[in-house]
């Protein structure tokens, strides 16, 4: 798994990640981090499909959620990314990467109000 992490020919990179996860399909950090990678290397619908993956087995996943929320954000979905974060931030209200994407959504859409609330949760936790 490291050597794929570290790898810089995307094919054997990914050809590492298969092979981890067919050694544990079900591991979930594994999936994760080939999220990761694939949003590293802009290929946002693979790594949004990656992290639907996890979220289909596990729908309360709070990392994947704000790692769906990242992509879709990047993709130009904020609509959608606020729902994950939201929802993130439902399952781990003192989740600090939560809080700052939520204030970072709400303060480029004008909303002030909510931003600083979420700022303000920072300060807080």
């Amino acid at each position: 798994m490291l050597r794929a992490r570290v790898q810089t020919d995307e094919a054997k990179a990914l050809a590492d990640f298969d092979a981890a996860l067919e050694l544990e399909p079900d591991n979930s950090k594994y999936q994760l981090v080939r999220a990761v990678y694939l949003r590293s290397r802009k290929k946002l619908d693979e790594a949004l499909a990656e992290v639907g993956a996890i979220l289909d087995d596990n729908p309360q996943d709070v990392n994947a959620l704000i790692m769906q929320g990242e992509v879709l954000r990047e993709m130009g979905n904020d609509e959608a990314a606020l729902e994950s974060f939201e929802k993130a931030a439902e399952l781990a209200p003192k989740s600090l990467t939560t809080h700052q994407r939520l204030g970072e959504i709400y303060r480029t859409n004008g909303q002030y109000d909510k931003a600083l609330e979420h700022f303000n949760k920072i300060l807080e936790i």
